[in-house]
């Protein structure tokens, strides 16, 4: 079962740790706050939901599919649950 669609916020996310090598990675920042990285998907193409702050995240067993518009681009992020 699929739920609300959740927006973007920002199309780079800040990753690293300390602040000195923290530089912007490929993935999401949405409205709620989750981080979908590029680099944390799962092998049917789902995004792994992370939390944190300062560069750092710890996933939450979430799963994300993204929802693109008519043109192919990602313009949100729909939960569902693992197969």
């Amino acid at each position: 079962m699929k739920m609300d669609t959740i927006g973007i916020k920002t199309n780079k996310v800040p990753y690293g740790w300390p602040e000195s090598r923290r530089r912007d990675v490929p993935g999401y920042v949405l409205n709620n706050g989750l981080v979908m990285l590029e680099s944390e998907r799962d092998a049917e193409g789902r995004y792994k939901a992370g939390v944190g702050t300062g560069g750092m995240y710890l996933q939450t067993g979430k799963l994300f599919e993204p929802v693109y518009s008519a043109d192919g681009n990602i313009t949100g992020f729909q939960e569902c649950t693992p197969s």
